[in-house]
């Protein structure tokens, strides 16, 4: 059984296929494991991203696009929101302001001398 290498996307890549000392095959297994792990990222932005049509394969460049558009309409959404909990404070709340030339309560002394 072969060991497995748990990927930062949360699923679980091959481990490397041994060390090669040349310098061309260190490379080539190094491109080949970016390869993979890059695929797993786009994996992952196509199962979070809702939009993402299922049926079709999208390219690289598809998939990066859409989830910009979705990463701004998230932002969108959020100053929209924002701007609506602002608006809706700011007529709720009323500060509070002293009480000039009020009458005073009928149980201060003054009011009770006066009966």
């Amino acid at each position: 059984m072969k060991a497995m290498v748990v990927s930062p996307v949360g699923g679980r890549v091959p481990p490397t296929r041994g060390v090669i000392h040349s310098s061309l095959g260190i490379n080539g297994t190094r491109r080949d494991l970016e390869a993979e792990e890059v695929a797993a990222y786009l994996t992952k932005l196509r199962s979070l991203v809702p939009d993402m049509p299922r049926k079709r394969k999208l390219s690289k460049l598809e998939v990066i696009q859409r989830v910009i558009e979705y990463i701004c309409d998230l932002q969108t959404t959020l100053e929209e929101t924002n701007i609506h909990q602002d608006t809706v404070k700011a007529t709720t709340r009323q500060p509070l302001q002293p009480l000039l030339n009020a009458p005073t309560s009928t149980s201060s002394p003054a009011a009770v001398a006066e009966r």
